[in-house]
């Protein structure tokens, strides 16, 4: 009886400890937390449609303004520099969607995309400082490199691999707080 009575004894007072602190976070572990709503990923990837987009990758491709709003937005990279992009925003449909496109256009679908480039505005981006950059590499087959905006600039890419900058230079920008955070290539086969 007194076994049983020291059980429940030991038992009520580890019940009513205070719990362990938790443990400190590992100062080596990646930040997994985005800084941003609109990101490329980890791994990085193409964006899906978002509400509002019409069936249309990223945030769309008609917002209806001279600047982009924050947002995920497909397009040409015309001209780059330090501090910014200039910019011809375009319409990017994968599946179904891509081929109502192409059916609206009288055009034959024969990949799984479909790009509508109607616009001519071209916008000037503004970059932030520590924009990050994904550069199409073909070492080993065809990958995103990460890197910085700055890097990318200076070097966008194996002849083969890049177009860019320039009126075939396809890419994604992330838009946040009304600057670019984020650059990425865009492949197509």
């Amino acid at each position: 009886m007194k076994t049983v009575f020291a059980l429940i004894m030991l038992g009520a007072v580890v019940a009513c400890s205070p719990a362990a602190p938790p443990a400190a976070p590992d100062p080596a572990a990646p930040d997994t937390a985005a800084p941003y709503a609109f990101t490329a990923g980890d791994p990085p990837a193409t964006p899906a449609a978002s509400a509002g987009s019409a069936d249309a990758l990223g945030s769309g491709c008609a917002p209806n303004a001279d600047t982009l709003p924050d947002g995920a937005w497909f397009g040409y990279a015309t001209r780059w520099d330090a501090a910014g992009i200039d910019f011809d925003l375009a319409c990017f449909y994968v599946g179904d969607a891509a081929a109502a496109q192409a059916t609206a256009h009288n055009e034959e679908f024969v990949n799984d995309y479909y790009l509508v480039n109607n616009a001519t505005t071209i916008r000037r981006l503004d970059v932030a400082a520590n924009a990050t950059a994904y550069r199409l590499s073909t070492a080993g087959g065809v990958a995103l490199e990460r890197t910085t905006y700055a890097d990318v600039v200076a070097n966008p890419g194996e002849a083969t691999a890049s177009f860019c900058p320039g009126e075939l230079c396809a890419v994604w920008v992330f838009v946040n707080d009304g600057r670019v955070t984020e650059v990425m290539q865009q492949f197509f086969p």
